[in-house]
């Protein structure tokens, strides 16, 4: 063991936290065995965990969703607390957090903040204790420029990285970057890793990246990854349907809501044939983790069984039930009963972070996100067992500034007595999450690549006279004033009415907002004031509070409207209708309620920009459309939203037709 090493160990015997970093290769696992060999030799009780099934199974333990009863992080604190308490099921969850002395946190870069929060707040409360993690001292590894935790956004979970978290900084105060990779021993393909995860493309890097999109020098088959599932999905039903031998087809049993039901981690029909490599994607056992790869012997459709030789452990897998839990509506929204198996010629990079190989091929066309590229080039112990394929120096992204941040702060000293670890939190303390929904991207298929984010701009200037309708223009009184008081009054919503009522649905509306202004002013005032304060501090989010230093660039409009979508699909936006219409919301109000929100939005955009502009700016006649910002950011993110859908709807057909018949063989 090197000096490092010696020295976490020593730390970790004195009982302090610790957080160890590093590339992937720097042996992090390996340390974390031996340290969890040395607790126990002291006779301490440890808890292995790891945030993936492959992760924890590398290091002899469990997923921490398992060890604390989290699950998949869908129920609420209070729903979860209350079921560690009462609930039998849970008392092994309980006992666990009771008995542990050191817990060990293995790849806790993919842990989210909320739900290490959580995990902390189940700890201090099952324990009794006023101390983090009820006085568990917590050992955490990773390497947080690998691929960030993935958003849950029906259980409100944005998918921050958890050193955001003030419960993190609190519990770990002291880290050791781990610099000696291991698994590598080749210094040009060590730095090249090292470069494109930090998202940096250095000469060197750049022409020894170029080199490997050679083809594989003769040997067993490699594992292609890919970014997105499409992609992986097309090359094994390629791979399968070019394979000898019958085709055997499980289709699933689903119920619930479809759109939902398309997020699986299975699909509707599972396509396969004898001798084909599988990827387990349902935590079984102990042993039986998700993630696990293994080739399939036998295959009954009559008793939907596969028989599955992972490494040894030959197994029947049979159907298994995945449910998608919605913590905003409180229950199971869909369920699918299905083999827990997918085809892995090919898999994603998310799947393969944390594990070594021998032979890669990385398919680095549609890479999205930074540390994807890293990741990838990082399973390989050498170069020649590497293959890029569509190579492009964009796939390298730079990660965002707050990682290098973390990186640069210094540990605080450690301190005889624990003062550093052992802290006080006050049990009255809530967590507040901040939960940003990204609404370009309803599913990873609808991810804008650089070539599409380029096509909108263009789309966009084309025609400079193309931007959004004037059709509201503020007095000169209204320009000046506060709009934090919310200048706009009832018998302005009245300007909201169709003059011409042509349609049923301009009917309605007159109808309802004349009710409501008549029978529900106080409701309707509350619903005015608070969309208007809500929509006026996303201004602020987006354009900043001092007038002269406002970011008006189409990409910043295109941020603003982005965020009022968001809030106009909240579950507070929701709350407001219903409370002025005193029941529960259909669709009909919220065509109603949302002309108000159009003309308050509207109002806002108005008055703010004319505040910016410069007092000397001579008048000019208005076109019919406006060519402002704000228009191109409207355009750019309408456009955006098609080119997704589109992508989305013709990759769905792609999907569905894959194992028709008479399908000509792929590369």
């Amino acid at each position: 063991m090197n000096v490092k090493q010696l020295i976490v160990l020593n730390e970790v015997k004195n009982g302090h936290n610790l957080l160890l970093l590093g590339q992937s290769g720097t042996g992090k696992s390996h340390l974390v065995c031996k340290i969890e060999q040395e607790l126990k030799k002291r006779g301490e009780t440890v808890a292995v965990t790891g945030t993936t099934g492959v992760a924890s199974l590398n290091i002899g333990g469990i997923t921490v969703h398992s060890w604390s009863g989290i699950a998949d992080g869908h129920f609420s604190n209070d729903k979860l607390l209350q079921k560690l308490t009462i609930d039998e099921h849970f008392q092994k969850y309980k006992l666990n957090i009771k008995q542990t002395d050191v817990l060990i946190l293995d790849e806790i870069s993919m842990l989210s903040a909320k739900l290490f929060n959580q995990i902390e707040l189940f700890c201090r409360y099952i324990r009794d204790s006023d101390l983090y993690f009820g006085g568990i001292q917590v050992i955490g590894s990773g390497d947080f420029f690998q691929l960030p935790p993935v958003q849950d956004l029906l259980n409100q979970d944005p998918g921050e990285f958890c050193f955001k978290s003030d419960v993190f900084k609190n519990v770990f105060r002291h880290k050791f970057v781990l610099d000696k990779v291991m698994r590598q021993d080749e210094p040009d393909f060590v730095k090249a890793i090292h470069d494109i995860s930090r998202g940096e493309l250095p000469t060197d890097t750049h022409n020894l990246l170029k080199r490997l999109q050679r083809p594989l020098p003769p040997g067993n088959d490699p594992i292609r990854l890919f970014a997105r599932n499409f992609d992986r999905e097309v090359y094994n039903a390629c791979r399968l349907l070019d394979l000898e031998g019958d085709l055997k087809t499980f289709h699933s049993l689903d119920e619930g809501d479809p759109t939902k039901l398309m997020k699986m981690s299975v699909g509707q029909s599972l396509h396969l044939k004898i001798n084909y490599p599988v990827m387990l994607v349902k935590n079984l056992s102990k042993n039986l983790v998700n993630g696990l790869q293994g080739t399939d012997q036998e295959i009954s459709t009559d008793n939907n069984t596969v028989t599955v030789n992972f490494n040894g452990l030959i197994t029947d897998i049979k159907r298994e039930m995945f449910t998608v839990y919605s913590s905003i509506e409180n229950k199971v929204v869909a369920s699918r009963l299905q083999i827990p198996l997918v085809l892995s010629y090919g898999a994603t990079i998310h799947k393969a972070q944390g594990l070594t190989l021998d032979r890669v091929e990385v398919d680095s066309s549609n890479i999205f996100k930074a540390g994807q590229l890293g990741v990838a080039v990082g399973r390989v112990r050498k170069k020649k067992g590497l293959r890029l394929i569509d190579f492009h120096p964009r796939n390298v992204i730079k990660p965002e500034k707050s990682l290098f941040e973390f990186y640069e702060l210094n540990s605080v000293q450690f301190l005889c007595a624990l003062e550093c670890c052992k802290i006080s939190y006050s049990l009255a303390t809530e967590f507040n999450f901040e939960f940003e929904e990204n609404v370009l991207s309803e599913s990873e298929l609808s991810e804008f690549t650089n070539e599409e984010i380029d096509e909108i701009e263009k789309m966009v200037h084309v025609n400079e006279n193309v931007g959004n309708p004037v059709d509201f223009v503020a007095s000169e009184d209204e320009i000046q004033v506060n709009l934090n008081d919310c200048p706009i009054n009832l018998d302005d919503i009245r300007s909201c009415l169709p003059d011409m009522l042509v349609t049923d649905e301009q009917v309605l509306i007159n109808e309802r907002l004349n009710l409501l202004l008549e029978k529900h002013k106080l409701q309707l005032n509350l619903f005015l004031t608070t969309i208007f304060e809500n929509i006026s501090n996303i201004y602020g989010q987006v354009f900043g509070s001092d007038s002269t230093e406002k970011k008006t660039d189409s990409k910043s409009w295109t941020n603003y409207f982005s965020k009022l979508y968001t809030f106009s699909h909240s579950n507070e936006y929701i709350s407001l209708i219903e409370n002025c219409c005193n029941r529960k919301a259909e669709s009909d109000d919220f065509t109603v309620f949302s002309r108000i929100f159009d003309f308050v939005s509207h109002f806002i955009i108005e008055n703010k920009t004319t505040n910016i502009k410069d007092s000397t700016e001579l008048p000019h006649q208005q076109s019919p459309y406006s060519n402002d910002d704000a228009g191109l950011g409207k355009l750019r993110y309408i456009a955006g939203r098609c080119i997704a859908q589109s992508k989305y709807h013709y990759m769905t057909i792609g999907k569905n037709n894959m194992y028709k018949k008479n399908k000509q063989s792929c590369d």
